[in-house]
């Protein structure tokens, strides 16, 4: 089953980024929440504003928490909130996007290359 391999693939990038990443949903590329993991993370009515993200925007607002694009190329999008709440990454991939949500301790930019990588791996999967 698909959503058991791409549970597989979220969880080796939880494991492997376990004191960054707090939260991962994988969305399809219509805004369907295909996965998601992470206490207290949502992002069921968010898509429409993850979405409108790819399309060039200069901030995003998920669960009211908002967070400015500082990074933005076609692989990936980088929001940090400026009064300490963390940081977004946004992964475009084949048929999807990877959100992640980045503890405020944390530079996003080290997690940057895993993240990308873990997207790559669901190419096709949504």
């Amino acid at each position: 089953m698909v959503i058991t391999e791409i549970e597989k693939i979220i969880d080796e990038l939880v494991e492997l980024e376990w004191y960054k990443v707090a939260a991962v949903t994988v969305m399809s590329s219509v805004g369907n929440i295909i996965y998601q993991v992470g206490g207290n993370w949502d992002l069921s009515s968010e898509s429409k504003n993850v979405l409108g993200t790819l399309n060039s925007s200069t901030s995003l607002i998920l669960m009211g928490v908002e967070f400015m694009v500082i990074y933005n190329t076609p692989e990936a999008i980088i929001g940090t909130n400026n009064t300490g709440k963390g940081h977004v990454i946004l992964a475009p991939f084949n048929g999807g996007i990877l959100v992640c949500y980045i503890l405020p301790n944390a530079d996003p930019h080290n997690s940057l290359t895993n993240i990308q990588n873990t997207a790559l791996k669901l190419n096709g999967k949504v």
